[in-house]
């Protein structure tokens, strides 16, 4: 993408969110100067409260969880790669090269001190990704890493589709803890992937403390935030097909093991 591109997706956010929500969320390993495993992700998504209408379905809210309260539209592209690009070689027990180019509906169900997420993702994994041309594009025209070597042995093209359910929660612990003004929440939440892209369950636990921190809507209407979080987290996988390979083809030129137990701390 050029210059003249990313000047209309900025365009687009500041359209957006004069009339709902809209966020622009770019990750990329040239900011660390690594590329390994996941090496970049973009998302747009744009937020809107759910119609009057649609939330006052009594039918429909007994079959979903209560009143949804926000339904979001994500565009987005993940990328994956193992650590080495120079070698045309399929380099086993490391992530293959693989691209994801989804879409995403999800409903909110928005209580205080509560959040529950129901989303669909659906799109392409292989070459129709493009995932090659984004990555060359950055290495190579923009001169922001080494020219990958390996795209040709890279995850082959299937559609991709996950059911994705979350839900968080924010207690507050204590106000004016250490400072005046500041309160010290905990924080926990439950996750279930279920899909040929991903299945897999987990939870998290962590404090986070600070000055005006957001609420679970994901952004504070009120003022600036300051804070901090620490937070702990868990996943059992039973696949990954950005590890595993696609789940409906056996033509895979490159597949590693997925770990079945995966940790985190952030």
């Amino acid at each position: 993408m050029n210059l003249s591109t990313w000047c209309k997706i900025a365009v687009l956010c500041l359209v957006l969110n004069i009339t709902t929500g809209c966020s622009f969320t770019l990750k990329n390993d040239v900011f660390t100067g690594s590329d390994e495993d996941f090496t970049h992700g973009t998302e747009l998504s744009v937020r809107t409260e759910v119609p009057e209408i649609f939330s006052q379905n009594e039918s429909l809210n007994e079959v979903l969880l209560g009143k949804p309260n926000y339904l979001t539209f994500t565009l987005g592209q993940h990328i994956y790669t193992p650590s080495n690009l120079r070698s045309s070689e399929i380099i086993e027990k490391e992530n293959p090269y693989a691209g994801w180019l989804f879409t995403e509906s999800s409903l909110s169900f928005i209580k205080p001190g509560y959040r529950t997420d129901l989303s669909f993702s659906l799109g392409l994994v292989g070459p129709n990704s493009f995932a090659e041309d984004v990555q060359r594009f950055v290495h190579e025209d923009l001169d922001k890493g080494t020219d990958p070597k390996g795209w040709h042995n890279q995850i082959p093209q299937e559609v991709g589709f996950n059911l994705n359910y979350s839900v968080s929660q924010q207690d507050l612990l204590k106000k004016n803890f250490l400072l005046p003004l500041t309160k010290l929440y905990l924080i926990n939440g439950l996750q279930a992937r279920l899909g040929n892209i991903n299945i897999s369950t987990g939870g998290s636990i962590g404090l986070r403390y600070g000055k005006n921190i957001p609420s679970l809507i994901g952004y504070n209407t009120k003022d600036w935030s300051l804070f901090t979080e620490v937070e702990v987290s868990g996943q059992i996988v039973g696949r990954n097909m950005f590890y595993d390979g696609p789940l409906f083809r056996s033509d895979v030129p490159h597949s590693v093991d997925s770990r079945p137990l995966v940790g985190q701390v952030k």
